[in-house]
């Protein structure tokens, strides 16, 4: 298990800063392995990958102090084109922690724009129920059609 990016491939599902001193570093050093690995490096968005939360609970500080309040807007417009849900073999749905529940088909996903800022509420959308828990590192997901 693991080795490196140009042998093994890697889904991360989110939250790359927001936790603790190092958020520069971290998602520094992730994306310059995306840069240099695209075909086997993804990077999933966290809901900490957005201005709101990420002002509220210190990456907007973080680089205000270290750095400028500009390179904090040119991180927010990076995460605003960041994926949010990923496909392994179409079989598993990968996320950071859940969908909204209006969503009424997976299709719908691919309707979602980017660039785009997440609303406080969430996505919008109709009718699907996504149940997601993580344990240990493990993801269940059950999906619930509604009406279908």
């Amino acid at each position: 298990m693991g080795g490196s990016p140009d042998i093994e491939s890697y889904l991360f599902l989110g939250d790359y800063v927001d936790r603790g001193k190092y958020s520069l570093e971290t998602i520094s050093l992730l994306l310059a392995y995306k840069i240099k690995y695209p075909e086997c490096f993804f990077l999933l968005r966290g809901n900490h990958e957005c201005a709101a939360i990420s002002k509220q609970y210190g990456f907007f500080d973080e680089c205000k102090r270290r750095y400028s309040i500009k390179l904090w807007k040119l991180f927010i417009e990076c995460f605003n084109c960041l994926p949010i849900v990923a496909s392994i073999d179409d079989k598993i749905i990968c996320m950071h922690g859940g969908l909204s529940p209006e969503f009424n088909y997976l299709e719908q996903l691919n309707k979602i724009i980017r660039p785009t800022d997440i609303p406080e509420q969430g996505i919008k959308l109709l009718k699907i129920k996504v149940c997601c828990v993580i344990c240990f590192g493990l993801i269940l997901i059950e999906i619930l059609m509604i009406g279908q």
